[in-house]
Order: C-alpha cells, then sequence, then structure tokens
C-alpha cells in the first residue's frame, strides 16, 4: 500500500466505524497507525482487495500483484477509449458548428 485515506468519527460512532472496518483515528492518533500496520490488518487487507477485484472482474486472483495487473489493464483501456473520444469531438466540433451556424440562420429567416 502506498496511500490510504483516514476517518475521524464523532467518539460516539468510533465502535460502529471500527465495526465496519473504515480506518480511524481521533484527535491524538490512537488506533489507526497501530492497526493499519498490524500483521492482521495486512493480511485482512490483502483478503479484502483479493476479494473486491475477484468480483470487480469476475474471475478469481490469488495475488494482489495479478490483481494490480489487471487494474492497471483496465484503466490503460479506459484512458486510451477516453482520448479516443476526445480526439473524435475535436474532429466533429467543425461540423457541429457549420450545422448550428445553418440552423440558426434558416431560423431567423
Amino acid at each position: 500500500m502506498h496511500s490510504f485515506g483516514v476517518y475521524f468519527p464523532a467518539k460516539s460512532k468510533e465502535k460502529e466505524t471500527r465495526t465496519k472496518g473504515f480506518h480511524y483515528t481521533n484527535p491524538g492518533g490512537e488506533a489507526f497507525f497501530k492497526e493499519v500496520e498490524s500483521d492482521v490488518n495486512v493480511r485482512l487487507s490483502k483478503e479484502t482487495m483479493l476479494k473486491e477485484c475477484s468480483l470487480f472482474f469476475h474471475k478469481t486472483f490469488s495475488d494482489i500483484k495479478s490483481c494490480k495487473k489487471a487494474i492497471h489493464s483496465r484503466l490503460t483501456k479506459i484512458n486510451k477509449i477516453q482520448q479516443e473520444l476526445v480526439t473524435l469531438i475535436h474532429q466533429t466540433d467543425p461540423y457541429i458548428k457549420k450545422t448550428q451556424d445553418h440552423l440558426f440562420r434558416q431560423d431567423s429567416t
């Protein structure tokens, strides 16, 4: 893990937050760092990551490296599609403007 988020619940919500498995702390920094770095949390985080990755991709993942590779591949494909759409919009923009100008001129007559 290279980064993470942390939640600062009201004192009355700490038990509920812990039960839901959120990483949390309080103004004193208690709970979070001890728990996030524990062997149990690392193991459970890996299990959760593999489970969620398997559910998302509809296939079984047995290690984080293959899960990371699948996520990277999917994001790369999405980025390529996004770039193709941007290019298509730029290519059609002059045509759209020309058509709009033509339509507006007809409406004003």
